[in-house]
């Protein structure tokens, strides 16, 4: 069962996953050797947390009955 839909987490979590992948690129540039910062990473990171976020929205419109 899928748990019900709250809008605040939701939103934080997507708000801390942009910024790790954020950081993560960062760190290709800065620290490691032989990897280098791609804004198509963060462009591919960001929709896929819109799609993560739509899809548990609409698991939750799904399954959650409200009885």
């Amino acid at each position: 069962m899928v748990a019900a839909w709250s809008r605040t987490i939701a939103i934080a979590a997507a708000i801390f996953s942009f910024l790790i992948g954020v950081l993560i690129e960062i760190a290709q540039e800065y620290i490691a050797a032989n990897r280098t910062m791609d804004i198509m990473d963060a462009v591919a990171n960001t929709i896929g947390i819109i799609l993560a976020v739509t899809f548990i929205w609409l698991l939750s419109k799904r399954f959650n009955t409200y009885s």
